[in-house]
């Protein structure tokens, strides 16, 4: 994909569909996987491997940022992010699937773990 033919990914601009849910995506992602890979058993093991070699790539990146061979403020440098951090959520969703996982409702019950652990007054120690 060039530079020039790159979607815009601009958060207030959704050309999606508003009342998709999670659990929609998780399905797509099930069925994309079963459609497109149908010689690979999705394990964990293996979608673990997976998802390791995507943050690996959204890693790297990052890497030629901080090196300065990659510009943080250009277009096509957060759109390859983007992309990379997508391939990520579609692992974390393919796994969310093998543990029978809804994510939205895991989402809410950590979200709730995490406000009760650190939605406390500043200088308070656990």
């Amino acid at each position: 994909m060039t530079q020039q033919s790159k979607p815009e990914l601009n958060s207030s601009e959704s050309s999606t569909d508003p009342d998709r849910l999670l659990k929609d995506i998780q399905i797509e992602c099930s069925d994309d996987t079963l459609d497109w890979f149908p010689d690979i058993e999705p394990s964990l093991d293996y979608l673990s491997i997976c998802l390791a070699g995507e943050t690996g790539e959204f890693c790297n990146i990052v890497k030629k940022m901080m090196r300065g061979s990659m510009d943080i403020e250009a277009e096509y440098t957060k759109f390859l992010l983007s992309m990379e951090l997508v391939d990520t959520f579609i692992y974390v969703v393919l796994l969310a699937n093998i543990l029978g996982m809804d994510l939205a409702k895991a989402y809410t019950i950590k979200r709730e773990q995490n406000v009760e652990r650190f939605d406390r007054t500043v200088g308070e120690v656990e």
